[in-house]
């Protein structure tokens, strides 16, 4: 019975399914084209995309270093004040040091004559005394 139905069913012929193979492989061919141009837009687009996030590295290394040139600026400035303030510092301490020499001179200079000063109440006290004992005598006399 089988046999039968092999003879109803036709076979289809070499060339038809030769040509049906070749249809097939073009359409293959072309898929696997289409493929291939797909993913080289899609590999181009990868690369489009890695260019803009390269251009974005750069423009921000690019603020970064213009905000790091702009720090450095601030900081000579600073810099430079804080050497100017060093001097005018400096120039004060060697001021205050001249008048604290100024005030040992003065404060010596005070001790001397608080010891003059004792000298003379001293001979002032000699002579008071003296002059009450020169009483006395021209008194007893």
């Amino acid at each position: 019975m089988a046999h039968i139905f092999a003879i109803l069913i036709p076979y289809p012929s070499i060339d038809s399914l030769s040509r049906k193979l070749d249809n097939n492989i073009y359409k293959i061919d072309n898929l696997s084209d289409k493929l291939d141009n797909l993913c080289l837009i899609a590999r181009l687009l990868q690369i489009d995309n890695l260019f803009r996030k390269l251009d974005n590295n750069i423009y921000k290394i690019d603020n970064s270093i213009y905000k790091t040139d702009n720090l450095c600026g601030k900081l000579n400035n600073s810099i430079y004040q804080i050497s100017n303030l060093s001097e005018k510092l400096d120039n004060r301490v060697y001021r205050i040091n001249n008048l604290f020499e100024k005030l040992d001179n003065s404060v010596h200079n005070i001790d001397n004559l608080s010891e003059k000063l004792d000298n003379s109440i001293y001979q002032i006290d000699s002579l008071s005394r003296t002059i009450d004992n020169l009483c006395l005598i021209a008194r007893l006399s």
